[in-house]
């Protein structure tokens, strides 16, 4: 071949390299709608919760029912030695407790000291365990030995049973007293009832007891809250000026303590630091409806259940501050001026303790002091959480 000819075919390889090994504007633009798809798709793919942290289920609402029925399962002058007439010489209960079996466990607070447990499928009184009589110092007169007033109770998670005594049956009002008691949990027996040792002191008016998750008891009483480490001992005053303050119950994160205050008929919102400590402290709620609120305790769903007992009701008071009337009724009973409440499983068990006043006023007809109990269709927070 001559030059010409292999010039000109040189010239049409090279351009023909040149098309094949540079991309079109069609190529690359469909390239760029690819690159950016796939960053898309990431993007995407990084908002949705991994296999191994599942997206948190919706917060569980539940609103309770009103006017539901209590019934009553016991009365607490079973033993029939009882004058019911004369308050001073009733057995009662104020505080209720239940242990993972699901049985109940109170305390005579007037005559006797005894620690019972009450099968609600067979409901008889049951001694298990004796407060200790103790030296009293009286405003006047000889001291003498007598048996402390008690109030509320609690069970840690080995199941030792505490309970609060308020003070000492006709004490210097000037010396006021208060002490949490403990029953080990192989000293709650049916066969040898065993006796309550000394477990705190330094917390006058003990009243309203309840167990955090690391072990330390927060109490109610003569208008402090106290707490107690885990060893017990010296309770430590946390704060002060919360007037009537009674029942105490923990929010589900623990991070929240409520406080019942029966005198001005009102919530207290009790925000913790995480040594314990006090971070917050407000009023949340105050009502009439309210009166007299004592024992409270809370739902899974965030509910508060509270015993107002000056009107013989049981409410249920929703977390937008609703005040729902579950169960109630006049002087006939069974509610007859509540003191506290329980749940096993999705029923409330009440302590009765027939004081009489307001609604409650008098007291017959009436069961007397009693457990009843209401069936409120959810289930309660855990205790001790």
């Amino acid at each position: 071949m001559g030059r010409n000819h292999w010039a000109f075919s040189e010239t049409i390889i090279t351009k023909s390299i040149s098309i094949r090994t540079m991309p079109s504007k069609a190529v690359i633009a469909v390239a760029i709608i690819v690159v950016i798809a796939l960053i898309g798709a990431g993007f995407v793919l990084m908002q949705q919760p991994s296999p191994q942290q599942p997206a948190p289920p919706p917060p569980q609402v539940f609103v309770p029912q009103e006017g539901l029925r209590s019934s009553l399962i016991l009365a607490l002058n079973a033993k029939g030695d009882i004058n019911l007439t004369a308050a001073a010489k009733a057995l009662s209960g104020e505080g209720i407790i239940a242990d993972k079996q699901g049985r109940l466990y109170t305390a005579d607070r007037v005559t006797t000291g005894e620690v019972y447990m009450i099968d609600p499928k067979d409901p008889k009184l049951v001694t298990v365990a004796r407060l200790p009589k103790m030296e009293n110092t009286p405003a006047r007169g000889n001291k003498q030995m007598v048996i402390p007033s008690a109030l509320g109770l609690a069970f840690d998670k080995a199941g030792n049973l505490y309970i609060a005594g308020s003070g000492l049956p006709g004490q210097d009002p000037t010396k006021p007293v208060g002490f949490i008691f403990k029953v080990p949990a192989n000293k709650l027996s049916p066969t040898n009832p065993g006796e309550a040792e000394v477990w705190a002191t330094g917390v006058p008016g003990a009243n309203g007891i309840t167990f955090d998750s690391k072990g330390n008891l927060y109490v109610s009483g003569r208008n402090t809250i106290y707490l107690v480490s885990q060893a017990g001992g010296e309770g430590k005053v946390l704060r002060t000026g919360v007037n009537g303050t009674n029942g105490i119950a923990f929010s589900k994160d623990g991070t929240i303590l409520w406080s019942a205050n029966a005198a001005n008929g009102s919530l207290w919102r009790i925000e913790l630091n995480t040594d314990g400590t006090i971070k917050g402290f407000t009023e949340w709620l105050k009502d009439p409806k309210l009166a007299g609120i004592d024992g409270i305790q809370l739902d899974i769903a965030g509910n508060i259940w509270a015993v107002p007992n000056r009107r013989n009701v049981l409410v249920a008071i929703t977390p937008d501050k609703k005040i729902i009337e579950v169960a109630k009724n006049d002087n006939k009973g069974p509610l007859e001026f509540p003191a506290s409440l329980v749940f096993v499983g999705k029923t409330i068990y009440i302590a009765n303790t027939d004081i009489e006043r307001e609604v409650n006023s008098p007291r017959q007809p009436g069961f007397g002091p009693n457990i009843a109990r209401v069936e409120v269709g959810i289930e309660g927070l855990p205790l001790p959480p």
